[in-house]
């Protein structure tokens, strides 16, 4: 830095040995939040005002600012300020004027610059969580002073890798201020980063930065902004717009919760409507018998209960229906899971059942199995009412109520293997979108040898590994659950307790080679997978593995059938 008296004028000269600002940018030195070189080159990155501000206190002295520069020699600014006259130059200090006011308004300026903080929590109020970003510690300081009086508990971050790090540590924070010029990475870039994984009404960002210009803001609302907050600010409009944002996110959160209910509402009346259909079907065959029957599906509700449970037991059909089994068997109020499970193992018991007016009265009673639709329900068969001492149970060859059971179990087996012969006969050769086309060729049919046993385990395994890699794919591309596979691809019901957990009990047996149905709708196999690869149209190493499964059980289907 050197200066030159020359007449009335004086010259400052500023020179640095840096490597210069290139030739294209030499118009735009002056110009405000411009910058002649990119961040990335720069360790720490203002903010593209001082040489602009500079140029204007010049001015404003009618004077010169200018400078020279060549790539890798430096860079010297020079600029003129005039000298003072012996009449402008106070002959004795001037004295400060003591008064109220000036003391008000005198500014402490700190003589030191604080270290870098490290990730911290700066205050530990009991509102909501507001992580600061800001590469300068004062405003760090001066954003958690503001949110501290009205009770927030505040994080600061000094770099945009800082406040990333932060977020998977468990200190998930409500709102985020985050300034824009910052090195490294800037707010723009911290905020896109956020919303990969956050969204706006979940977390909701406020940027701050002293630029104003419209393309400034549209650039934060692009990368996922709330907000936009410009410096310098006020603590009341601060603290106004955090309040809102916060106001926002609750009511967001509201209203999702709201949609949440909605929807269990609505499922629960599907599932209460299929169960009224089940309990018509199955009226039409076991009304007419002398036996109380009752069947129990997968989640311990009641689905059916005959019109001679009215007689025997007080309650009307629809009064039981969907209602859970511990409402009629006081032995299963205690017991849950497994223990449950195990209630219903076929075993012929003399059993206790509540009656409609509270008491439990002994009944003979054979529990057994009925599919239907791929659905397993356990079935109650409750025989004479035991007095004195209970009469031996009739075998079951003699037991009206298990001979119809049976019957309709063989029946429901018939249908499948009928619906099974006839989809593949009539669906597979037209591959559709599903598969590769490489349908089995006479000269490749000793891949799949075996006898019948055999090739009905090597199907059935194939069809556990194609629906599975289905499952993998659609979770993948549409970021959804099994839930939304059988919701919407129709295939599948959904079924949902009195208590809101919604279950897909028939769709999750196709996953599993231990619960895999006897009889399979493979059918709805095909249609699944096949609905998956239309719903994920992009070409992916996903989708290939999963075709190459799907064409492989296409052709066991083909030999097996």
């Amino acid at each position: 830095m050197s200066a030159t008296v020359t007449g009335i004028h004086i010259e400052i000269s500023i020179r640095d040995t840096g490597i210069g600002i290139p030739m294209e940018s030499h118009d735009k030195v002056f110009l405000r939040f411009e910058q002649a070189h990119a961040k990335s080159s720069e360790k720490f990155e203002g903010t593209g005002l001082g040489l602009s501000i500079t140029k204007h206190l010049v001015e404003l002295h009618k004077e010169t600012i200018g400078f020279k520069s060549e790539r890798e020699s430096g860079t010297t600014f020079f600029f003129t300020l005039p000298l003072a006259s012996k009449g402008q130059v106070a002959s004795e200090p001037s004295t400060p004027i003591d008064s109220p006011l000036s003391r008000e308004l005198t500014i402490q300026f700190p003589t030191t610059v604080p270290e870098p903080v490290q990730p911290r929590v700066a205050t530990k109020g009991k509102g909501s969580m507001i992580l600061v970003v800001d590469d300068d510690p004062i405003n760090l300081q001066v954003a958690v002073n503001h949110l501290a009086t009205q009770g927030y508990k505040v994080l600061t971050a000094q770099s945009g890798e800082q406040a990333l790090k932060m977020m998977p540590a468990g200190n998930k924070p409500d709102l985020v201020l985050i300034d824009i010029m910052m090195p490294q990475m800037d707010g723009y870039e911290v905020c896109k980063t956020l919303r990969e994984t956050h969204s706006m009404s979940a977390l909701p960002v406020i940027m701050l930065t002293a630029r104003n210009q419209i393309q400034d803001m549209i650039k934060g609302f692009d990368t996922g902004a709330n907000d936009y907050l410009t410096k310098p600010f006020s603590r009341e409009e601060l603290l106004a717009r955090v309040h809102t944002q916060l106001k926002l996110k609750r009511a967001y959160k509201v209203l999702k919760e709201n949609s949440r209910l909605k929807k269990e509402i609505e499922r629960r009346k599907i599932t209460e409507l299929d169960l009224k259909m089940m309990q018509q079907r199955l009226a039409r065959i076991l009304n007419s018998l002398d036996e109380a029957i009752i069947a129990v599906n997968e989640c311990f509700e009641i689905c059916f209960s005959n019109t001679r449970c009215h007689v025997m037991i007080g309650y009307d059909s629809n009064e039981l229906l969907g209602q859970p089994a511990a409402k009629l068997f006081g032995m299963l109020a205690s017991k849950q899971g497994r223990e449950t499970a195990q209630f219903f193992n076929g075993a012929q018991s003399p059993m206790e059942i509540r009656h409609k007016d509270g008491s439990f009265k002994p009944f003979h009673v054979v529990v057994t199995s009925l599919e239907i639709e791929n659905e397993t329900l356990q079935v109650l068969v409750i025989q004479q009412e035991a007095k004195n001492s209970l009469v031996p149970l009739p075998s079951h060859e003699k037991t009206p109520g298990l001979a119809v059971i049976k019957e309709i179990n063989l029946n429901q087996q018939h249908m499948e293997r009928l619906e099974n012969t006839l989809s593949t006969n009539i669906s597979l050769p037209t591959t559709g979108t599903g598969g590769n086309g490489k349908i089995l060729l006479p000269e490749n049919r000793d891949i799949f040898s075996g006898n019948r046993v055999e090739l009905e385990q090597k199907q059935n395994l194939q069809g556990v590994k194609a629906m599975t890699l289905a499952l993998e794919l659609w979770r993948h591309e549409t970021g959804t659950t099994k839930i939304d596979l059988a919701d919407q691809s129709g295939i599948w019901k959904v079924y949902m307790n009195r208590d809101g957990y919604e279950r897909t009990q028939t769709l999750d047996k196709y996953f599993s080679i231990k619960k895999f149905p006897k009889f399979p709708r493979w059918s709805k196999v095909y249609m699944t997978i096949d609905f998956v690869l239309l719903s994920c149209s992009g070409a992916s190493d996903r989708k290939n593995v999963l075709e190459t499964a799907y064409t492989r059980l296409k052709n066991l289907a083909l030999v097996f059938g």
